[in-house]
């Protein structure tokens, strides 16, 4: 689908950008980002996560932690959003991801 298309080439533009991003994963509208302290490691990092959610309350994004160490940060737009709309949700989850990694989360 065109929103699968959409969420697959930004979220893995993204998580080839940031180092902090351990994977990407997701089918349909479903995705997750998962967040760790190191990629070679993979230690979970769940400060981050829930970092990059109170960002994107501040932001005006509503985010999901998930995941076995709930390290991930799950993104589960409807299926009928228009694609400009989620497209402008993605900006904001990539400012909410820096603020966040700058320390202006909170």
């Amino acid at each position: 689908s065109k929103l699968e298309a959409l969420l697959s080439a930004r979220l893995h533009e993204v998580g080839d950008r940031f180092e902090r991003i351990g994977e990407v994963r997701g089918i349909g509208g479903m995705w997750a980002i998962e967040f760790v302290k190191d990629r070679k490691t993979k230690e979970p990092d769940v400060e981050l996560a829930r970092a990059v959610q109170l960002a994107g309350l501040r932001n005006g994004l509503m985010l999901l932690t998930a995941g076995t160490f709930n390290n991930c940060v799950r993104l589960l737009p409807p299926l009928n959003i228009p694609l400009p709309l989620m497209d402008k949700a993605l900006d904001l989850l990539e400012d909410s991801l820096e603020m966040a990694l700058a320390g202006k989360a909170a």
